[in-house]
Protein backbone atom coordinates (compact mmCIF):
# COMPACT_ATOMS: atom_id res chain seq x y z
CA UNK A 1 0.00 0.00 0.00
CA UNK A 2 2.75 2.65 0.92
CA UNK A 3 4.86 1.52 -2.24
CA UNK A 4 1.33 2.03 -4.78
CA UNK A 5 1.03 5.72 -2.34
CA UNK A 6 4.64 6.16 -3.53
CA UNK A 7 4.28 5.45 -7.08
CA UNK A 8 1.64 7.54 -7.32
CA UNK A 9 2.89 10.58 -5.61
CA UNK A 10 6.19 10.34 -7.65
CA UNK A 11 4.01 10.10 -10.72
CA UNK A 12 1.99 13.46 -9.56
CA UNK A 13 5.60 14.98 -8.79
CA UNK A 14 6.51 14.15 -12.49
CA UNK A 15 3.53 15.25 -14.05
CA UNK A 16 3.42 18.69 -12.41
CA UNK A 17 7.10 19.57 -13.34
CA UNK A 18 6.77 18.78 -16.71
CA UNK A 19 3.53 20.95 -16.85
CA UNK A 20 5.99 23.69 -14.89
CA UNK A 21 8.81 23.11 -17.27
CA UNK A 22 6.28 24.02 -19.95
CA UNK A 23 4.73 26.94 -18.87
CA UNK A 24 8.24 28.69 -17.67
CA UNK A 25 9.38 27.64 -21.64
CA UNK A 26 5.86 29.57 -22.51
CA UNK A 27 6.87 32.44 -20.15
CA UNK A 28 10.21 32.60 -21.73
CA UNK A 29 9.22 32.26 -25.15
CA UNK A 30 6.55 35.23 -24.59
CA UNK A 31 9.05 37.72 -22.94
CA UNK A 32 11.72 37.08 -26.01
CA UNK A 33 12.10 39.77 -28.48
CA UNK A 34 11.57 39.13 -32.24
CA UNK A 35 14.29 41.14 -34.37
CA UNK A 36 15.09 39.02 -37.45
CA UNK A 37 13.31 41.72 -39.92
CA UNK A 38 12.11 38.03 -41.97
CA UNK A 39 9.44 37.15 -39.28
CA UNK A 40 8.09 40.86 -39.86
CA UNK A 41 5.25 39.84 -42.54
CA UNK A 42 4.11 36.84 -39.93
CA UNK A 43 4.28 38.92 -37.03
CA UNK A 44 2.60 41.88 -38.35
CA UNK A 45 -0.45 40.01 -39.62
CA UNK A 46 -0.56 36.61 -37.02
CA UNK A 47 0.92 37.55 -33.69
CA UNK A 48 0.12 41.75 -33.90
CA UNK A 49 -3.07 41.79 -31.58
CA UNK A 50 -4.38 45.39 -33.09
CA UNK A 51 -4.55 46.27 -36.82
CA UNK A 52 -5.44 49.84 -36.02
CA UNK A 53 -2.60 50.43 -34.32
CA UNK A 54 -0.51 49.38 -37.61
CA UNK A 55 -2.57 50.60 -40.16
CA UNK A 56 0.10 52.43 -41.42
CA UNK A 57 2.90 50.33 -41.46
CA UNK A 58 3.82 48.58 -45.06
CA UNK A 59 2.34 45.10 -45.56
CA UNK A 60 5.83 43.81 -46.16
CA UNK A 61 9.21 45.25 -46.43
CA UNK A 62 9.76 47.20 -49.61
CA UNK A 63 12.01 45.96 -51.99
CA UNK A 64 14.40 49.07 -52.13
CA UNK A 65 14.50 49.33 -48.56
CA UNK A 66 17.84 48.84 -47.10
CA UNK A 67 19.77 48.69 -43.55
CA UNK A 68 16.23 46.80 -42.42
CA UNK A 69 16.02 46.60 -38.61
CA UNK A 70 13.02 45.45 -36.97
CA UNK A 71 11.75 44.90 -33.38
CA UNK A 72 8.93 43.45 -31.63
CA UNK A 73 8.03 42.84 -28.13
CA UNK A 74 5.01 40.91 -27.59
CA UNK A 75 3.22 42.09 -24.45
CA UNK A 76 3.43 39.67 -20.95
CA UNK A 77 1.01 39.94 -18.27
CA UNK A 78 0.76 44.03 -17.51
CA UNK A 79 3.85 44.45 -19.86
CA UNK A 80 3.16 46.57 -22.90
CA UNK A 81 3.73 45.04 -26.56
CA UNK A 82 5.73 47.10 -28.85
CA UNK A 83 6.38 46.56 -32.54
CA UNK A 84 8.86 48.69 -34.78
CA UNK A 85 10.12 48.66 -38.41
CA UNK A 86 12.96 50.51 -39.27
CA UNK A 87 15.03 50.99 -42.79
CA UNK A 88 16.56 53.30 -45.10
CA UNK A 89 15.19 54.10 -48.83
CA UNK A 90 14.98 56.34 -51.68
CA UNK A 91 14.22 59.46 -51.23
CA UNK A 92 10.97 59.70 -53.39
CA UNK A 93 9.19 57.04 -51.28
CA UNK A 94 10.52 59.09 -48.13
CA UNK A 95 8.42 61.90 -49.42
CA UNK A 96 4.94 59.74 -50.03
CA UNK A 97 5.28 58.62 -46.55
CA UNK A 98 5.41 62.05 -45.23
CA UNK A 99 3.06 63.46 -47.89
CA UNK A 100 0.55 60.68 -46.66
CA UNK A 101 0.86 61.02 -43.06
CA UNK A 102 2.08 64.24 -42.18
CA UNK A 103 -0.97 65.72 -43.16
CA UNK A 104 -3.29 62.97 -40.90
CA UNK A 105 -0.79 63.49 -37.38
CA UNK A 106 -2.11 63.90 -34.07
CA UNK A 107 1.58 65.53 -33.37
CA UNK A 108 4.64 66.54 -36.01
CA UNK A 109 7.80 67.61 -33.81
CA UNK A 110 10.61 67.76 -34.64
CA UNK A 111 13.75 65.13 -32.22
CA UNK A 112 15.69 68.48 -32.15
CA UNK A 113 13.08 70.43 -31.01
CA UNK A 114 11.58 68.84 -28.26
CA UNK A 115 12.26 71.02 -25.03
CA UNK A 116 10.28 73.17 -27.10
CA UNK A 117 7.22 71.61 -27.67
CA UNK A 118 4.22 70.59 -25.63
CA UNK A 119 5.01 66.45 -26.37
CA UNK A 120 2.43 65.50 -23.50
CA UNK A 121 1.06 63.23 -26.55
CA UNK A 122 3.65 62.04 -26.95
CA UNK A 123 4.23 58.91 -25.06
CA UNK A 124 7.05 57.29 -27.52
CA UNK A 125 10.01 57.98 -26.14
CA UNK A 126 12.78 54.86 -26.13
CA UNK A 127 13.08 53.51 -29.69
CA UNK A 128 14.46 49.78 -29.91
CA UNK A 129 16.10 49.64 -33.31
CA UNK A 130 18.53 52.78 -32.45
CA UNK A 131 21.54 51.78 -30.77
CA UNK A 132 22.76 53.88 -28.45
CA UNK A 133 26.55 54.42 -30.50
CA UNK A 134 23.67 56.98 -33.21
CA UNK A 135 22.77 59.51 -30.56
CA UNK A 136 25.17 62.08 -30.35
CA UNK A 137 23.43 64.85 -28.03
CA UNK A 138 22.23 65.06 -24.64
CA UNK A 139 20.19 65.18 -22.47
CA UNK A 140 17.36 63.76 -24.59
CA UNK A 141 13.75 63.27 -24.48
CA UNK A 142 13.42 61.01 -27.20
CA UNK A 143 15.71 58.06 -28.03
CA UNK A 144 16.80 58.98 -31.61
CA UNK A 145 19.61 60.36 -33.95
CA UNK A 146 19.71 63.98 -34.30
CA UNK A 147 17.31 65.59 -37.76
CA UNK A 148 14.35 62.92 -36.92
CA UNK A 149 10.70 64.62 -36.97
CA UNK A 150 8.35 62.60 -35.22
CA UNK A 151 5.09 62.02 -36.50
CA UNK A 152 2.25 60.98 -34.22
CA UNK A 153 -0.39 59.12 -35.59
CA UNK A 154 -2.00 57.85 -32.63
CA UNK A 155 -1.71 58.77 -29.01
CA UNK A 156 -4.59 57.66 -26.69
CA UNK A 157 -4.45 57.81 -22.57
CA UNK A 158 -6.30 54.28 -21.02
CA UNK A 159 -8.43 56.80 -19.42
CA UNK A 160 -9.33 60.11 -20.84
CA UNK A 161 -7.04 62.40 -17.91
CA UNK A 162 -3.92 63.20 -20.58
CA UNK A 163 -1.98 63.06 -17.90
CA UNK A 164 -2.82 59.37 -17.15
CA UNK A 165 -0.18 57.54 -19.26
CA UNK A 166 -0.34 54.11 -17.05
CA UNK A 167 -1.87 52.53 -19.67
CA UNK A 168 -2.73 53.41 -23.38
CA UNK A 169 -1.58 53.46 -26.86
CA UNK A 170 1.00 55.16 -29.45
CA UNK A 171 1.71 55.00 -33.00
CA UNK A 172 3.48 56.87 -35.58
CA UNK A 173 6.25 57.29 -37.76
CA UNK A 174 9.99 59.02 -37.54
CA UNK A 175 11.77 60.33 -40.69
CA UNK A 176 14.80 61.50 -41.37
CA UNK A 177 15.13 63.55 -45.01
CA UNK A 178 18.92 63.90 -44.32
CA UNK A 179 19.64 60.09 -43.79
CA UNK A 180 16.64 58.96 -46.30
CA UNK A 181 15.58 56.97 -42.77
CA UNK A 182 11.90 56.12 -41.64
CA UNK A 183 11.24 54.49 -37.96
CA UNK A 184 7.58 52.97 -38.03
CA UNK A 185 6.47 52.40 -34.79
CA UNK A 186 2.92 51.30 -32.28
CA UNK A 187 3.26 50.70 -28.77
CA UNK A 188 0.23 49.52 -26.52
CA UNK A 189 1.06 49.18 -22.34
Amino acid sequence: MLKRFLKTLLYAIGVLGVLYAAMAGWMWWQIQPVDRPSAYERVLTKRWHDPTLVAHFPPQIPAQARAVKFHYQQGFLQGGSSIELRYQAPPDHVKQVIEKYKPVARLVVRNDDMHNQNIDMLHKRHFRTVDESEITAAPLVVWLPAGFEIIALISRPYVTDPISWNHGQSAGISVSVARNELIFWAEDW
